[in-house]
């Protein structure tokens, strides 16, 4: 450890390390201020806003009650009628695939043993 140039890498080192812990620290601390604002400028916002919304309902009384308007009520919904020409086209659809599926199938096959005493 007697060669200064050691000494000196060993210091820039360690001293480049240390800047960097520092900066790590004050970067964590700058974001957790920054949360507790927006946390506390959220809260502040809600409580103005409760605020108001109670000074506006003492103030008006009346008058926001009566300005309200009832909605007219939505007639009930239809369910969907399909028409003739596309409820006969689907039946034909699933008349050809059931078609299909028996020609694919093919006949039943019986074991030999079975053909034997059956003939």
């Amino acid at each position: 450890m007697d060669d200064p140039t050691t000494i000196a890498l060993n210091l820039t080192f360690f001293g480049t390390l240390g800047v960097a812990f520092v900066m790590s620290i004050g970067l964590f601390i700058v974001f957790v201020v920054t949360l507790v604002l927006a946390g506390v400028g959220r809260l502040v916002a809600v409580m103005v806003m409760a605020l108001a919304g109670l000074l506006g309902k003492r103030q008006s009384g009346q008058r926001t009650s009566s300005a309200r308007q009832a909605r007219a009520p939505r007639p009930g919904r239809k369910e969907p009628q399909l028409s003739a020409e596309w409820a006969a086209a689907v039946a034909r659809a699933d008349a050809r695939a059931s078609a299909r599926a028996a020609a694919e199938t093919g006949p039943e096959h019986k074991p030999q043993a079975e053909a034997r005493k059956a003939g």
